[in-house]
């Protein structure tokens, strides 16, 4: 520190809520954490998922209850399980906001959010924030599951509706596998009725964020 610059008391001190070593190392830890994230979402962006992943369970092992980090683990995984896969636009637009979010969930979400309102019929961007906004809302309070943004119940008649109301249901019941079900194949039955393809996307991303912690 300069001479003459006054010294930055952590206000956790101040409250009395932490001695002034506990709040030195908690500054520490945090610098640590962001630093693994930072480094997990580089490495993500690179396709090097194994040590995207170390990065982040590293991470995860710092701030156990963080949910951002585990959210940003559930991603990972999902984008890692289909390497084997030709590439995607939807991935894509994945691997973009992951990396532009530099591991702060909310700020890749942000992102494809403000890419989608730009260009709501880019089709690759609404998938991709529907699954993001899915595998957010995985951690959310049982009985406060969100619908996906911008969301329109499905026009649908016949057999897609039952479907798709078979799988609303599946989803208010955590059955995310069955969910996903029920929409894609309600999706097959109407493949031009968009609110059925949000709801097949942000099924998926309930399904990644609860396969991620298995």
């Amino acid at each position: 520190m300069r001479p003459g610059t006054p010294a930055v008391v952590d206000p956790r001190v101040v409250k009395g809520e932490m001695t002034p070593e506990q709040a030195r190392l908690a500054r520490e830890t945090e610098l640590r954490v962001r630093a693994d994230i930072a480094l997990g979402a580089r490495m993500a962006g690179t396709g090097n998922y194994a040590e995207a992943l170390r990065f982040l369970k590293d991470a995860e092992k710092l701030k156990p209850d963080d949910l951002g980090i585990k959210k940003a683990i559930g991603y990972t995984l999902y984008l890692r399980d289909r390497r084997t896969m030709p590439p995607s636009p939807k991935a894509e637009a994945l691997l973009d906001a992951l990396e532009y979010g530099q591991g702060d969930w909310r700020a890749s979400v942000e992102y494809l959010k403000d890419l989608y309102l730009k260009n709501p019929s880019n089709l690759p961007v609404r998938d991709a924030l529907n699954f993001a906004e899915g595998l957010s809302g995985y951690w959310s309070p049982p009985g406060d599951i969100p619908l996906p943004p911008g969301y329109k119940a499905p026009f649908l008649k016949g057999e897609a509706h039952a479907l798709a109301m078979k799988g609303v249901d599946s989803l208010g019941a955590r059955e995310y596998e069955r969910a996903h079900d029920y929409f894609r194949k309600a999706h097959q039955q109407s493949p031009d009725d968009l609110g059925i393809r949000d709801m097949v996307h942000f099924s998926e991303g309930f399904l990644a964020a609860q396969r991620s912690i298995e």
